[in-house]
């Protein structure tokens, strides 16, 4: 199978992102990756993107998170046939819960490089 490869630009990558129903969190447990489907959310604003994402606050992943605030997203939309990957690097913050359950938190990930 040929496939070409080609650097998205930022409305590509926006379209993409808009039509993905999820997204994959990859974190890191002690050394080794973990890697869990999460649905997300993301905001465009003055040249950078910062994704949104609403987790347990008890687990691997908020384990994770805790320990190592460095993680990977990874996008993937496919259009008849045409697949679009969306890969961001970036920093995840812990948030207070945005509603009133104290068992879910927010996760911001400001994102340092998209590709």
């Amino acid at each position: 199978m040929n496939r070409t490869y080609r650097e998205m630009t930022t409305q590509e990558i926006i379209a993409a992102l808009n039509a993905a129903k999820f997204c994959w969190l990859s974190t890191l447990n002690n050394s080794s990756p973990y890697l869990v489907p999460m649905c997300f959310t993301f905001r465009w604003q003055d040249g950078e993107f910062t994704f949104l994402l609403q987790s347990s606050t008890q687990g691997k992943k908020a384990d994770c998170l805790a320990e190592n605030p460095q993680v990977m997203l990874s996008v993937t939309e496919d259009d008849e046939g045409s697949v679009a990957t969306v890969l961001a690097e970036g920093r995840a913050k812990l948030l207070p819960p945005s509603c009133h359950c104290q068992r879910k938190m927010d996760i911001e990930v400001t994102v340092t490089e998209i590709s």
